[in-house]
Parts: structure tokens; sequence; C-alpha cells
């Protein structure tokens, strides 16, 4: 409607101001229509006639134009009014909240959708060390990939106000990185730019966007978020491409030749920096998942279970290291020390999904029915706009 077009192009206060004005403005006219009147040397005041004195014909024909002008003028406030309200039904989406979407990729090259698939992730890990910017967790972002869904109904699914989006295009031998930040009611761009490189700095593009995200939202990072992008400084370029790529494949369905793959792209990156603790995180995750597939093989158990160690050897904030190990001791039946993993987690990040779920699971096979319903259940809290938890709080 005309209204809807108005409050698309007018903020809020301006819209209110119109409202109150013309409510205002109605009074006036009313009591200047009776009082004033036009004569041919000008206007002037309409003075009371006597008692009993008859009116003159054109004051009784300009009282009929005013009836008319102030049945216009109830009739214009009223219109005003219902177009211009708030919508009782339109949502109220916290204003320092963001998601991040999957980049689309606008090229066939493979390497090119870990890339975007990995600068995604690692952009929302960062944004999530913000100091008051609520980021909704990739698994309900990502679901978003490759569907064909409107950005307002995006926003009300996963009751946020900003989104991050973007792509990766190949020409020859350059990439370009698109980034952009849309505000997710007006679908204005708040912020955007583009990286062209020929070797793609994925931390430092990562930083760099984050650090204007943030910006724009009035917010900062955290002394954490500080440290993790002075420690992600440090990686080696290419250990951390083959990194991203061990993930991408750890995203496709566990086979043995998706897993196989994995985990020679995670290995070599070790090969180039012994000490990237993250490379030992996606070992550990590839063993926890050949582990469960494998009919409990322990040769995997012991191999996950000294990757997991090393990973958290060299970096014990790795909040997902903790999950997977406690994965790893739910399914071999050690439920104590899968609770003191779990515990771990939640101690560095008490909204970690994939703990609270572990966590859940693992009091569920201890026999605490209450404590697993209580754990899914916050699932639907904490990410109200992802199946997952609604599908685990079925099944249990």
């Amino acid at each position: 409607g005309l209204g809807d077009v108005y409050k698309r192009q007018l903020p809020p206060s301006t819209l209110r101001f119109l409202v109150i004005m013309a409510f205002i403005g109605f009074p006036i006219v009313v009591a200047l229509s009776w009082a004033v009147q036009r004569t041919p040397t000008g206007l002037a005041l309409d003075m009371p006639v006597a008692p009993g004195a008859p009116a003159a014909p054109e004051t009784r024909a300009r009282k009929v134009d005013m009836i008319i002008i102030a049945a216009l003028l109830v009739a214009v406030g009223f219109l005003l009014y219902r177009e211009l309200r708030p919508d009782p039904g339109a949502l109220l989406l916290p204003e320092n909240s963001v998601a991040v979407l999957p980049f689309d990729m606008l090229s066939d090259n493979v390497e090119d959708e870990s890339l975007g698939f990995g600068l995604a992730e690692e952009l929302l890990h960062l944004l999530a060390q913000t100091e008051d910017l609520d980021v909704t967790a990739r698994w309900a972002s990502f679901y978003y990939k490759d569907k064909d869904v409107p950005l307002t109904e995006i926003v009300a699914a996963l009751n946020v106000r900003n989104i991050v989006e973007g792509s990766v295009q190949r020409s020859g031998d350059t990439i370009r990185i698109t980034v952009q930040l849309v505000d997710g009611v007006s679908l204005t761009h708040r912020w955007s730019d583009t990286y062209d490189t020929s070797d793609p700095d994925v931390i430092g593009i990562r930083d760099t966007v984050a650090s204007e995200i943030a910006s724009e939202l009035k917010t900062a990072m955290t002394p954490r978020g500080e440290e993790m992008m002075a420690r992600d400084a440090a990686i080696n370029r290419r250990a951390y491409m083959l990194y991203l790529k061990g993930r991408s494949e750890l995203r496709q369905e566990h086979t043995a030749e998706t897993l196989e793959q994995a985990s020679d792209f995670f290995t070599d990156a070790i090969d180039i920096d012994a000490d990237f603790a993250r490379a030992h995180a996606g070992l550990c995750d590839t063993y926890l998942a050949w582990f469960t597939q494998a009919g409990k093989e322990m040769t995997y158990f012991d191999l996950g279970e000294d990757a997991c160690n090393r990973a958290l050897t060299l970096d014990g904030n790795l909040v997902e290291v903790y999950s997977a190990l406690g994965n790893l001791y739910r399914e071999s039946g050690q439920l104590d020390d899968a609770f003191v993993e779990f515990e771990m987690a939640l101690a560095i990040d008490p909204e970690h999904y994939d703990a609270i779920y572990g966590n859940a699971l693992t009091l569920e096979a201890a026999g605490d029915l209450d404590g697993a319903e209580a754990g899914l259940r916050e699932l639907t809290s904490i990410e109200p706009g992802y199946w997952h938890g609604y599908n685990a709080l079925g099944h249990f």
C-alpha cells in the first residue's frame, strides 16, 4: 500500500511528526476558518453578530465550507493514522544482530568454494568476538546456501537486523572477493568492499572486513578477538588454504573418500606448520567422524584423542576441540570424561551449540532425561532459526 512505500522511504520519527502535525493542525485550521473571512479589502476577523440578528448569506455559506473542510481534515487525519501507524505484526529485530550467509560462488573452481565458505565461516567466528554483537551461528545461517529465499524471510527466520553476504569470482589468475553488510529491514547497503588478489590472504581480508563491520555497527573487538587476530596473522598462507580445504571436505557427506581427503589436507597443513593448532583440531574432527562410522574402531579413537590433545596443547581456548573430544568420549562410552570436556567447552563459550548438544546427548546416555531435555530445549532458545534443535528435541 501507499503507507508501506512511505514507511520504507521515511524514518519512523518523520512519520510520527507528520501524524502529530496533522492532528495539531486540525483544530487550528477549524478555528481560523470560523473566525477569519476573506473580504475585498483582505482578511478580516469575523466578529459575532448581535443576538437575534440574521447571519449574512456569505457567512452561512462560509460555515458550510468550514464543515466540509473539517470533515476532510478528519478523513485525512484518519487515513494518515491508519497508513502510518506502527504495524502490530511488524518484526522487532534486535538492532545489534547479524548473520553471515555463505558466499556465492561465481566460478566453477572447486578451490573457490572452499575459499568462500571458509572466509564466511572465519568472518562469523571473529564477529562473535565483538563486545555486544549478537551473531547467529553458522549452523543456522549456512542453511540458506543455494536456496532462493528472499532476504526479508531470512532476517525474519534468523531474527537478525543485519546480513553479511558476499561472493567469490575468478577471472584468470585474479580472484575478486566482494563483501557487503545489508540492513535486513530497509534492504539498503550499510557497507561494502571489494578485494582483488591473485594470492588471497583470507586472514587479512577477514580481519579488515570484521573491523569495518564492527565499526559500522558501533561495536569493537573483545581482548579475545584481538588475540585471535594476532594469533592467526602468523599462520602460513598455504597451510591455511589447505586447512580451509579440509574443512570444506568435512562439510560434505562423511564418506571414506571425503574423510580421506580431509585427513590429507589437514596433514599437509601440519607438514607446513607443525604448530598450526586448528589443523590438528581438523584432524580431531576427522577421526571422530571415522570413529563413529567405522563401528567404533579404537584405532580411530586413539588417533582422534591424540589430535585433540595436540591441538589443545598448542591452543587451550579452542572450544570446538573440547566439544569434539567430549563427543569422542561419549561415543566410546566414557561418559564421565565426556562431561569434563563439555564443561571445559561451555566454560569458554556458554552458548556453544555443539557443546550443548553433545552434553545433552551424554546426559541422555547417562539416564538423566530431564537434564537432556533441558539441554535440547536450550538449543532452540539460543538458535531459534535453526531447524536442527527442533529436530533433535522431536527425536528425543
